[in-house]
């Protein structure tokens, strides 16, 4: 190798050092930029799922009382009562309150039962046959109500700040007589 050429190969060797730091610079601030970017996306996203969460709990709550009234033999014999006292609801079974719900109904419509709908059969409709014999109207009817059910988090609770609202259609047969006290 002449000497000329060995010299050449020096002077491409140092030119070459500073590009390699250049280019590894560049990698480092891009690596550092996606860091921080993922960074950013996360503390975004965590208060967002939380707060679906707590929606999702409350929707839950609002769920479970509704179900609780329907199946209440209260609500069968009284709709219009059931809005006399909040439900407290435990969403997460750790025996403390979560939600308290308020289940407010609202007699929507009232359908008097005809006499040919009814099965004399069928004890509940016997008791609405009374004045059909001779072509009167029946002693029953069929009520409409809406059920409108609002989720607030519970005194005592983790203060969230959710507040839902569920609406649910029932019907109810009630005595001819009550449909025009409480619709």
């Amino acid at each position: 190798m002449t000497r000329n050429h060995r010299h050449r190969a020096r002077i491409n060797r140092n030119g070459q050092r500073g590009a390699t730091l250049l280019v590894g610079l560049i990698m480092l601030v891009l690596m550092t930029l996606q860091a921080l970017a993922a960074y950013t996306i996360s503390t975004v996203q965590l208060p967002i799922v939380g707060n679906m969460q707590s929606r999702q709990d409350a929707q839950a709550a609002a769920n479970l009382a509704l179900g609780q009234v329907l199946s209440s033999s209260e609500f069968i014999m009284k709709p219009h009562a059931v809005a006399a006292s909040p439900l407290d609801i435990d969403v997460n079974g750790d025996n403390a309150s979560d939600y308290r719900v308020t289940v407010t109904p609202t007699c929507a419509a009232v359908t008097p039962l005809r006499a040919r709908d009814l099965d004399p059969g069928v004890s509940e409709d016997f008791q609405c046959m009374a004045g059909t014999a001779f072509g009167g109207a029946s002693l029953c009817a069929t009520s409409h109500w809406n059920l409108q059910a609002v989720a607030i988090t519970a005194p005592g609770a983790a203060a969230t700040g959710v507040t839902t609202e569920i609406n649910q259609g029932a019907t109810v047969r009630i005595d001819i007589g009550e449909s025009r006290t409480f619709c």
